[in-house]
């Protein structure tokens, strides 16, 4: 019997086993240990079994279109095309028409008419007489040219909404003589300047004589 008193087990009471770990536990204790380690180290470097980064980005990575997709083609841009035997006179300003003629072709722009500043500051004053024209100015532009195009002062021609023809100052836009004509290869940009009164008008151009080839709508308010 017990007296009561709590006696430290030892291998000589038949304790080694129960209460401490023998020799032949504690090494097996380390080799499981050791392999839960390397486990856990693995399972940590290659992400717990989840795609590396370099396998996610190469999943998510756009592919091609499915080639059951409709392909889409950007249609060449189409301009009026004036001719002698069938002219142009109603395009709005800002808009190309290729123009034909006997001795050659070309892509031609009227973009305008713009005004002075001080016409639309006299105006919200009250001190601009509306039957006043103002100077406006248009910048014709000559492009994509094939063959000869003649070119002249007289050529150009702003008609105004009561059927007035104003005439016209033409320039070369950034100085220079004005040519005779431009040819293939060419390009040129020329300033026209004339009265131009508020409400609608047309720039025009007429290279081959009194016949009008292309015409150009704009209006035009002044405040």
């Amino acid at each position: 019997m017990s007296s009561g008193t709590l006696n430290a087990a030892t291998s000589d009471t038949g304790g080694g086993r129960a209460f401490r770990p023998g020799p032949r536990w504690a090494f097996g204790a380390a080799v499981v240990a050791a392999v839960v380690a390397a486990i856990i180290v693995v399972m940590m470097t290659s992400g717990g079994g989840h795609p590396a980064p370099a396998s996610a980005a190469k999943a998510t990575a756009y592919g091609k279109l499915p080639s059951w997709l409709p392909k889409y083609k950007v249609a060449p841009t189409k301009f009026e095309l004036a001719t002698p035997a069938k002219p142009i006179l109603s395009e709005e300003q800002g808009f190309t028409v290729h123009a034909v003629m006997p001795s050659g072709a070309a892509d031609i722009t009227a973009v305008g008419p713009a005004i002075p500043a001080y016409v639309s500051r006299y105006v919200q004053d009250g001190v601009w007489q509306s039957s006043h024209a103002a100077p406006g100015t248009f910048i014709v532009s000559v492009t994509n040219v094939k063959g000869s195009i003649p070119l002249s002062a007289g050529a150009f021609s702003i008609l105004t909404n009561s059927g007035q023809i104003v005439h016209t100052n033409v320039s070369v836009k950034g100085g220079g003589a004005l040519p005779a004509a431009i040819h293939a290869g060419q390009s040129i940009n020329l300033k026209v300047t004339g009265g131009v009164y508020e409400g609608s008008g047309s720039i025009r151009w007429a290279p081959n004589g009194a016949k009008v080839l292309v015409g150009w709508i704009y209006q035009l308010e002044l405040d």
